[in-house]
């Protein structure tokens, strides 16, 4: 998964904005720019307005007006939906 790095905070506006800022720096893989790829360690509800295909972006998948709703504690990391499911919603499926 991917985030921007330069503000984690206006991702997750909640009690938790720091422990997710350290998670995503200690878990940081790649960086791309603004953009960090990270080891998966936290499950994110996020919320779009609308979601389309992007040669543009490395996942191949675009979010609108993405916001990061809540940390899942109570989800495990094999739970959490794949770029498979994104592309999924895509398709129109």
């Amino acid at each position: 998964m991917s985030f921007p790095s330069s503000s984690p905070s206006r991702w997750c506006r909640n009690n938790s904005t720091s422990r997710t800022s350290v998670a995503i720096r200690a878990t940081t893989l790649e960086k791309f720019g603004p953009v960090r790829s990270v080891r998966p360690t936290l499950v994110f509800e996020i919320g779009f307005k609308s979601i389309g295909a992007s040669p543009g972006h490395k996942s191949g998948i675009a979010v609108r007006f993405p916001r990061m709703l809540r940390i899942r504690h109570d989800k495990p990391l094999h739970e959490a939906d794949s770029i498979a499911a994104l592309r999924a919603l895509v398709d129109g499926g």
